[in-house]
């Protein structure tokens, strides 16, 4: 039996902005985002996929595996599937964190999806509790 590497997802960052966007004074209320990607494995990794991107993976001294593709599905020359630059983007994505300093409300949200709210509802859950520490 033979054991295949696996190939993970190579990440790579877009953007990244931190903005003060309060209503009345830009400082009560903060919007940080994040876009980022991940790589297209095929375009990366030209040896570990053949010429229809499936993946084959390799042998266990690292070499491709040629033994699971079948004679006219031959991956083509490594030269031309070489790829670089904007040609390697894959599945990119989006991260929204929104919070008020004020009232404390937060929302964070991926590719323009919701995934948490958080509304404080009393004293206790405020970020302007009472410090109850002593020194």
């Amino acid at each position: 039996m033979t054991s295949h590497k696996r190939v993970f997802p190579v990440p790579y960052q877009v953007d990244f902005t931190a903005e003060s966007k309060g209503r009345h004074l830009d400082s009560t209320k903060r919007k940080l985002t994040w876009k980022f990607g991940f790589a297209h494995p095929p375009s990366v990794f030209p040896h570990l996929f053949d010429a229809n991107e499936n993946y084959i993976g390799e042998t266990n001294d690292g070499a491709p595996n040629n033994s699971s593709i079948a004679p006219h599905n031959n991956p083509a020359p490594e030269s031309a599937n070489l790829k670089q630059g904007t040609e390697c983007r894959g599945r990119e994505h989006e991260i929204i964190l929104t919070w008020s300093i004020l009232t404390g409300k937060v929302h964070i949200y991926v590719d323009s999806r919701e995934i948490y709210r958080h509304e404080p509802v009393g004293k206790e859950d405020s970020i302007f509790s009472t410090f109850s520490g002593s020194f």
